[in-house]
């Protein structure tokens, strides 16, 4: 099987998190990070596992050409001389260029994907194929060209959508956390699915729910409506998309009806969204896994009888809340847990990070690690504790 050039699009601040899953999902070679980027070789049969169960991803790419131009000709006379995009663009199939520029240049990024588009059509017309058709609202092939300062990157894109867009949520709580985000964080909470995991301010309930995709095996390509939409079209990774199919089925026939234990405890003092954390546990099947409870974080040990192993959350960020209120839960958070029992892992993340840190201060808490992350368009941390 050959081996492939490859890219993932992640969380910025994450990438880490997300190359320690990766290589337990397949052997990679010469990993190079960058912010929200993460570059690795792997073989082209790897590629069913990696998108089945990555779950910190957010898209990967194809990488077809990489190196340095001297501008928008060169990017022409690179796409058009050097990259091999009829392996994949085959007759019939339409494309679309999506480019993006950083550095000083005297051209726009709507420039880049002028020059690379015409590229692609010469190529295919110099040739002797049938010209290409460009669709930019939904194409059936997506071709990245992303130049930092001088360098290129001609890519294309494997899983359509971004992975983030999980099928289960029917219910968006305004404050919603990244299912990417919450994935990452129950890696850093060392979450296990033997673990009892509680999240005392769940809202939509995204962190439980994907703790039960963790506990009951399914992978996040689960019912893949607008996943891997590129390997599902392209006759030679095709056979690789069948094989995401076939495992994909194998798996969702031996989970459905399977019932779980309710080892996560979801709790929000708003009963409204704790119906919408039930709505989207149920969508996810996963449901079975789950202890719903109304409750006050700022009180655990009244809703909590017994400790769990790991907490992760993600507490209210004070936009709709006094200062002085936000200071109260996220004190009375962290000192109600201690008071639950010792040892217990804490994972979790806001853009309320002075508010954070007094509470961190004032609380019998030990911080052992705080990641700076990119939350939408929120600076925020991910902080790590131990009660």
């Amino acid at each position: 099987m050959s081996r492939a050039k490859l890219f993932a699009t992640l969380d910025p601040g994450l990438e880490h998190v997300a190359l320690e899953e990766l290589r337990e999902l397949a052997p990679v070679e010469n990993p190079r990070v960058a912010p929200g980027r993460l570059y690795f070789e792997a073989e082209l049969g790897a590629l069913p596992r990696i998108v089945m169960w990555w779950r910190t991803l957010n898209r990967l790419h194809l990488v077809l050409w990489e190196g340095e131009v001297r501008g928008l000709h060169d990017i022409y006379r690179v796409v058009k001389e050097e990259t091999p995009v009829e392996q994949y663009l085959e007759p019939g199939m339409s494309f679309a260029i999506r480019a993006s520029r950083s550095g000083e240049h005297s051209f726009t990024s709507i420039d880049v994907a002028r020059a690379a588009g015409q590229g692609v059509i010469d190529r295919f017309l110099s040739a002797g194929l049938p010209r290409p058709r460009v669709n930019l609202e939904e194409p059936d092939l997506e071709i990245f060209c992303e130049l930092r300062d001088e360098r290129l990157v001609v890519s294309i894109n494997l899983v359509g959508e971004s992975m983030h867009k999980r099928w289960y949520r029917v219910y968006n709580h305004v404050a919603a956390l990244k299912t990417t985000i919450a994935a990452a964080m129950l890696r850093l909470a060392g979450f296990r699915p033997q673990d009892k995991l509680l999240d005392p301010m769940c809202g939509g309930g995204t962190i439980a729910a994907e703790a039960g995709l963790v506990r009951k095996g399914i992978p996040v390509t689960f019912y893949g409506r607008h996943h891997a939409l590129a390997m599902r079209r392209i006759r030679v990774l095709e056979h690789l998309w069948r094989r995401v199919v076939e495992e994909t089925e194998r798996v969702r026939r031996s989970v459905v009806g399977s019932p779980g234990q309710r080892l996560s405890v979801c709790m929000d003092i708003a009963p409204k969204h704790l119906e919408g954390a039930i709505a989207n546990a149920r969508s996810a099947g996963v449901d079975d896994t789950i202890l719903f409870t109304v409750g006050d974080a700022k009180r655990i040990g009244r809703f909590v009888k017994e400790a769990p192993n790991t907490v992760v959350t993600n507490p209210p960020y004070g936009h709709r809340m006094h200062r002085h209120r936000l200071d109260e839960l996220y004190h009375g958070f962290l000192s109600s847990l201690a008071e639950v029992g010792s040892g217990i892992r804490v994972v979790f993340i806001t853009s309320a990070i002075e508010t954070a840190e007094r509470a961190i201060e004032n609380s019998d808490v030990e911080l052992i690690e705080r990641i700076y992350v990119m939350h939408g368009t929120l600076p925020s941390y991910i902080y790590v504790l131990r009660t």
